[in-house]
């Protein structure tokens, strides 16, 4: 595992990897946030009356998420900051 800046082509190679959503405890006002790769159900996530966002939300914890389709298609490369932790090393049989 390393820690890489975020970009697109890192968002990329984690979407073919199945992951969905990037997430973060850094503070939303960091310059530099900490990201880690997730999947969740986003259908669930998304219902704001869902019991995945109420486990989620937990008073003082600033969690973010970002998920990799909607960055994918609307966040130019430059506007991304960060950095994400991966593990690209390939999964041998």
């Amino acid at each position: 595992m390393e820690f890489v800046k975020l970009d697109l082509k890192v968002l990329v190679e984690l979407h073919q990897r199945g992951y969905n959503v990037l997430r973060s405890n850094s503070s939303l006002a960091e310059e530099n946030p900490t990201w880690i790769p997730d999947t969740i159900d986003l259908d669930k996530f998304l219902d704001l009356d869902s019991e995945q966002v109420a486990k989620l939300s937990v008073p003082f914890d600033e969690k973010h998420f970002l998920i990799i389709d909607q960055a994918l298609k609307y966040i130019k490369d430059e506007e991304f900051f960060g950095v994400v932790m991966v593990d690209f090393t390939p999964h041998i049989p």
